[in-house]
């Protein structure tokens, strides 16, 4: 009884509840960005991401005691809207960061846009989030663990790369007209939004 009350109060102490409270903002950002701006989004993203590097590093280490009991909310449907919903709104500007080459054993680094990185972030955060507001104890902790150890292993350094070039883009001469040009050529209907359609479901089934 003791060590479940102790897990449970492990699971809402304060790091693990700012973590969380990052997360969740950094995925409304990205899911209300349609009409935010280039530059915008830059300066907000520029801000947001050096805070949730910062909240994932003070994570606690989560012990689990069984496997594959989270769910994988955000599909590659909504992975690839995501990332073509950043993509186009930077257009040129999405530029390329060196990322390290996780699935080569030579140490080799390759390329990832910013839209890519992003999206990264935003899945492994979404997933997490909607796991942990199940508020069931062994889902919470294995979304915790496995946030923790993606952060470690994956995005984390992904993340610092795209900060480089966001600080390129802000205090660099970037041309932000052509981004804005073609955000504002192209109409949008709210309705068909595929994150506006897959929140709902997600709404529902809590």
């Amino acid at each position: 009884m003791d060590n479940h009350k102790n897990s449970e109060n492990k699971l809402f102490s304060r790091n693990i509840v700012e973590f969380v409270t990052v997360a969740v903002e950094y995925c409304n950002f990205i899911e209300n960005s349609q009409e935010i701006s280039a530059l915008d989004f830059s300066q907000a993203t520029n801000k947001i991401l050096p805070l949730m590097y910062l909240k994932a590093s003070l994570l606690p280490n989560i012990n689990i005691d069984e496997e594959n009991s989270t769910e994988d909310f955000v599909n590659e449907d909504i992975y690839n809207y995501v990332q073509n919903l950043i993509s186009a709104k930077f257009g040129e500007n999405d530029l390329d960061c060196d990322v390290p080459e996780t699935s080569s054993q030579n140490g080799e680094n390759t390329t990832a846009t910013i839209s890519e990185i992003l999206a990264d972030i935003y899945q492994d955060l979404k997933n997490f989030a909607m796991n942990y507001r199940t508020n069931n104890e062994i889902v919470m902790n294995e979304s915790l663990h496995n946030c923790k150890l993606n952060f470690e292993k994956y995005w984390g350094e992904r993340l610092l790369s795209a900060l480089l070039s966001f600080h390129k883009l802000i205090y660099g001469e970037t041309d932000w007209e052509s981004a804005n040009i073609s955000m504002n050529n192209k109409e949008t209907d709210t309705s068909n939004w595929l994150i506006s359609q897959r929140q709902q479901e997600w709404e529902n089934e809590f």
